[in-house]
């Protein structure tokens, strides 16, 4: 092959992927070659029916309307399940979660088979500390291995820290091998968290350090908010704590989504929560204010009126908004 069959090839490719390229940027390891310009925003998107929960994959660009701040974006990125994941897996190891971590144990190879080549996954447990206990692998056995090693620990700390441990997780999201992967953070958790109220970071500073990442965060409670376990603990509990930190208040601001489960189908809506993240879309834009003053601007994304028409009441899941700091120093303003 030629250098001028070589360019037209090239040419082709960033025509059918819609997106800016720097020249010098490595390519992906990915079968389909996805580079996107660091100027772009990039949101990851779920739509969902609010009537059954059930999952849209068929919209097309031209079915959205992205706007930041009140002013409408030209999305310039479209994709749905062409960039890899890199997924962390973060295990609450409190006493009502245990007895299910067998049970994730002996179906995760199953849950991972949504997964492809590409994608990777990393292990974290915690209850008041956090552990790392792999690193991000495409090894699949290398989790199922690390997730049964973790019935051997007995004791890592009094009480559930989500917020702590979240706020530990998304540092490790920066070691992900593809720096382009879509970020997610699945936590197995009872849902029951302990935090002063005074406690730091605060739930809105593990938020902030969230959208900074890009990270969307996904929950999977056993039992649910109904549980008996719940309402033992919250019997009689002082003000001075807030005990009522949920996983919720994670990823509804980072467009995460939250399925209960129990021992019994725990695997399967693991199983499920995965293959809904590859058909979630991945819209991008380069805003149309491009100061980087630090501040926080507020996106919204929704559909057009004929859109909306055709596909009825809908849920669309998305980070709520980004801190424009600059890309080389995002710790100034």
């Amino acid at each position: 092959m030629n250098l001028t069959k070589n360019t037209i090839w090239l040419v082709l490719m960033l025509a059918l992927t819609s997106v800016s390229v720097h020249a010098q940027e490595p390519p992906t390891a990915t079968s389909d070659i996805v580079k996107i310009n660091t100027d772009l925003v990039v949101l990851d998107a779920q739509v969902l029916k609010k009537k059954d929960g059930k999952v849209i994959n068929t919209l097309r660009r031209e079915d959205f309307v992205l706007v930041e701040d009140g002013v409408k974006q030209e999305i310039v990125h479209f994709s749905q399940d062409r960039l890899p994941l890199s997924i962390l897996l973060l295990l609450d190891l409190s006493a009502s979660v245990r007895p299910v971590i067998q049970e994730i144990r002996n179906g995760a190879l199953q849950a991972l088979q949504y997964l492809r080549s590409e994608d990777e996954v990393a292990l974290m447990t915690f209850a008041d500390q956090t552990r790392l206990l792999q690193e991000f692998t495409r090894d699949r056995t290398k989790i199922v291995d690390q997730i049964g090693k973790t019935l051997e620990t007995s004791f890592i700390g009094v009480g559930t820290s989500t917020h702590t441990a979240l706020n530990e997780a998304v540092l490790q999201m920066d070691k992900a091998n593809d720096r382009l992967s879509r970020r997610v953070i699945i936590v197995v958790t009872d849902n029951i968290a302990t935090m002063h109220s005074f406690t730091n970071p605060t739930i809105s500073q593990v938020n902030e350090r969230l959208l900074e990442h890009s990270t969307v965060v996904c929950g999977l409670t056993i039992g649910g908010e109904n549980s008996k376990t719940l309402k033992m603990f919250m019997r009689g509990r002082a003000e001075k704590y807030n005990w009522t930190v949920r996983v919720d208040e994670f990823a509804e601001p980072t467009g995460g989504e939250v399925l209960v489960a129990d021992a019994l189908n725990v695997n399967q809506r693991l199983a499920d929560l995965i293959g809904h993240l590859r058909v979630r879309y991945s819209i991008g834009y380069t805003p149309a204010n491009n100061s980087r003053d630090g501040r926080f601007r507020r996106v919204s994304l929704s559909l057009t009126g004929d859109a909306a028409k055709r596909e009825g009441d809908i849920t669309i899941k998305t980070r709520q908004g980004y801190f424009a700091r600059d890309r080389q120093n995002p710790s100034k303003p």
